[in-house]
């Protein structure tokens, strides 16, 4: 809902869908290279914008709504470490995030996983953690098949014959994680 009424809007406004396109690109980069520049003392800033611009130039406008929504999420994250309040605005921006692409929920694992990097020394908070690596592998299995079912052959093929060798990489990775 949130890229279309920005899209509306803008398009009400202007009468050109190029015009949609510069505000999402502005909005995209904007979150982006702002975050970047925070983290500017503990990164090669220039390397940073390096990649980002190199991988982000060569997408397609296909995943535009994902790309604004990781932005505002990616910038967001600098408040998971302020505690419940911060907590409670990274919240907030994913929930904003969301209205542009559903994909943003993902991203509340973050809160989780922080609380488990800072806090992982009691006895709980090690089984607790154990019991992560052992239900991943399991839940990231469940979300492709699921993906599968809901998209069909479209979603991780190359072509009828088997999965493309991105998806299963991807998932290795986040197993292996």
């Amino acid at each position: 809902p949130g890229f279309i009424i920005v899209s509306y809007v803008v398009v009400g406004l202007t009468k050109s869908y190029t015009a949609v396109l510069t505000v999402f690109a502005f909005i995209t980069n904007y979150f982006m290279v702002k975050r970047l520049f925070e983290l500017r003392e503990g990164i090669s800033f220039p390397w940073a914008i390096f990649i980002y611009f190199c991988q982000y130039y060569f997408m397609t406008f296909n995943i535009l709504r994902q790309w604004v929504a990781m932005a505002i999420v990616f910038y967001y994250s600098k408040y998971i470490m302020e505690g419940k309040k911060g907590a409670f605005k990274f919240i907030l921006a994913v929930a904003v995030s969301m209205t542009f692409h559903k994909t943003a929920f993902i991203t509340l694992a973050l809160l989780p996983l922080y609380w488990l990097v800072r806090k992982s020394r009691t006895v709980v908070n090690q089984i607790f953690k154990l019991l992560m690596i052992g239900v991943s592998p399991v839940v990231l299995a469940a979300l492709l098949v699921y993906m599968r079912k809901v998209y069909g052959d479209v979603y991780g093929n190359i072509n009828t014959q088997g999965l493309s060798f991105i998806n299963v990489a991807r998932v290795a990775f986040m197993v292996f994680i």
